[in-house]
This record gives C-alpha cells, sequence and structure tokens, in this order.
C-alpha cells in the first residue's frame, strides 16, 4: 500500500522528467554554430556523412547531417538562414 509521501514522490518525479524531456526537445531543435560548422569541417575533410553522424561528440540524425551539407554547398555557409534544425525542413 502506497503511503501519502510516496505518490507525492511520484508525482513530483512525473512532473520533474515532462520538464526535463520538454527542455530536451526545446534543445534538440536547434543546432549551435559551433556544431554545424564542425560537422561541416569535418565533411569537408573528405568524412563520410555517416562517419561524422556517428562521431561521438556530434550525435546527429542523418538527415540533419545531409540537410546541412546541402544547405552548406548551395551557399556556401553554415548560417541558419532558414530553418535548419533537427525538426524542420527548409522554408523557401
Amino acid at each position: 500500500m502506497l503511503c501519502i509521501e510516496d505518490r507525492f514522490v511520484r508525482s513530483d518525479s512525473s512532473a520533474e522528467s515532462q520538464m526535463a524531456k520538454a527542455e530536451s526537445l526545446s534543445r534538440r531543435n536547434h543546432l549551435h554554430d559551433e556544431m554545424r560548422w564542425r560537422a561541416i569541417g569535418m565533411l569537408q575533410a573528405d568524412s563520410r556523412q555517416s562517419a561524422v553522424r556517428q562521431s561521438g561528440e556530434l550525435n546527429l540524425h542523418r538527415s540533419v547531417i545531409h540537410r546541412l551539407w546541402n544547405h552548406y554547398q548551395r551557399n556556401q555557409s553554415a548560417r541558419e538562414d532558414v530553418a535548419l534544425d533537427a525538426g524542420e525542413s527548409p522554408q523557401r
């Protein structure tokens, strides 16, 4: 049988878990300039997209690497002029 304290602990940890998940999702949707340039540098050094994706320091989805590289090749820039984040495709 659960005591009242156990129920409060469970609800607090559940609320904390949901808040942490929301923060994680919001952080994941935007690549910082440093990460963009690091990925571009690896690709310029003839690394394969799969190797860049699997590198421990970046941990990005393959579609993000692909879109970043295509954007760089078109514009010679890793700057985020259009929606180039992890959750959206570029909009024009």
